[in-house]
């Protein structure tokens, strides 16, 4: 590790691990170091990671490690561990709902055919107040079921071969 610094070669996470912790991982770990497997490694990536994200507008690394401390001192003090249990406990099973994507593509298209019948709806009524014939309202209703069949054609199309972007 010596050399590495001195090459200025970057100290990876798992590096760091073995210089600084494997001693006390080995006499604290039943079954020894066999025990610490990979998985753990990548599971430190991952919570490093999102403590990176959380924290990177702190600016100097000296801040994101005070903070990040401090927040994990914090997490481990016993009245902060039974009021998450109880919260646990409490709210077992109640959660947000994540809002799917089909219902927003539903969503989509009901506000699509409201603004539709919207647009159809002021557009009579222009061609009423302006005495225009009834022949142009019944070619502007006809283009617009024309479209809704385009509609349900795509609809079927999307079923049959999935969506195409």
């Amino acid at each position: 590790m010596l050399q590495m610094r001195l090459m200025e070669v970057s100290i990876t996470p798992k590096m760091h691990g073995m210089e600084c912790h494997v001693v006390d991982q080995i006499r604290h770990t039943l079954g020894g170091i066999g025990r610490l497997m990979e998985h753990w490694i990548e599971q430190y990536h991952q919570i490093g990671f999102r403590f990176d994200m959380a924290y990177c507008r702190v600016g100097s690394l000296k801040g994101q490690a005070d903070i990040r401390s401090s927040v994990e001192k914090r997490g481990m003090h016993p009245q902060v561990q039974l009021c998450k249990k109880m919260l646990a406990e409490t709210y077992e099973g109640v959660r947000k709902k994540r809002k799917s994507a089909e219902d927003n593509k539903q969503k989509a298209k009901i506000i699509k055919r409201e603004k539709r019948d919207d647009a159809l709806t002021q557009f009579c009524a222009k061609v009423e107040r302006s005495s225009e014939s009834k022949s142009k309202i019944e070619t502007y209703v006809k283009a617009m079921e024309d479209i809704e069949d385009l509609e349900e054609q795509d609809e079927v199309e999307t079923k049959v071969f999935g969506d195409i972007e």
